[in-house]
């Protein structure tokens, strides 16, 4: 990554500003976790200057370091919110959503993360569909005992998960539903390296979901995507050899049509 601009010569450009945006930039999906060298080689800056950076990102809450790593907090989500204010990012996910469910014949979700609980901002569902949990744009759930909120927590900052692991009510909702915290953390880690997760009767039974993590095009996680079934009509086995990758299909869409509004 090179912090060289061609505006850099007229009167206007305030390098400093250049720099600390390049060192904001340069975390991503690959790249989410870097030590001060890292990101001072990354940018091509000394290591002292990525220093000052990354503990001013750190003061104003965009970053945080765990064992001499640095990465983005949620807060960085702040910076897009102009953006998905102008733009309708959970109407551009429901249209893809329903290309997909026109496809499987089953029903999808999209949810953020709030607090402690997760909270559907999109739905597409199917007629055939007949469970006591339905989920509805709006409708909000403990993130532990869904798989959005799960799929969401795992890929979320050290911290959000540490505070959820240490404050959340592990209530039962089902005798699957996992209630210890230390075995929640496997789990999530789990999904993390999979990229995906799998949730078992748990919220009810005879419910069965798979959610992956959604990135918008700057490639920060803004939530998950859902299809849920019943037991019945889709085993787990096709629910990640079928089901799986039209929901990273389905991601992919939103994100390349979020970059294309956006003009990159």
């Amino acid at each position: 990554m090179s912090i060289q601009n061609p505006q850099e010569n007229k009167n206007y450009f305030v390098k400093s500003f250049a720099k600390g945006l390049a060192v904001f930039e340069c975390f991503d999906k690959k790249d989410s976790k870097m030590s001060l060298t890292e990101v001072a080689k990354k940018v091509g800056i000394t290591r002292a200057a990525a220093r000052r950076f990354l503990l001013t990102l750190e003061d104003l809450g965009y970053a945080e370091q765990v064992n001499k790593k640095f990465s983005l907090t949620a807060k960085v989500l702040d910076f897009t919110k102009g953006f998905n204010k102008a733009v309708d990012i959970w109407a551009i996910a429901n249209k893809h959503m329903q290309l997909m469910v026109n496809k499987i014949d089953e029903a999808a979700s999209a949810a953020i993360l709030d607090g402690h609980e997760i909270e559907y901002v999109a739905r597409i569902g199917t007629p055939h569909r007949i469970m006591s949990v339905t989920p509805q744009v709006g409708s909000r759930y403990p993130a532990h005992i869904t798989s959005t909120g799960r799929i969401i927590l795992a890929f979320s900052s050290k911290k959000v998960t540490d505070d959820y692991l240490k404050t959340a009510d592990f209530k039962k909702y089902t005798e699957f539903s996992v209630d210890e915290s230390q075995k929640l953390r496997q789990i999530l880690e789990t999904a993390f390296n999979n990229n995906y997760i799998v949730l078992n009767q748990e919220l009810e039974m005879g419910l069965r979901s798979i959610a992956i993590p959604l990135f918008d095009d700057q490639e920060q996680l803004i939530g998950a995507l859902t299809v849920g079934t019943h037991i019945s009509r889709v085993s787990e086995f096709n629910l990640v050899s079928e089901i799986l990758p039209e929901l990273n299909s389905c991601a992919t869409a939103i994100k390349n049509e979020l970059r294309s509004l956006r003009g990159i």
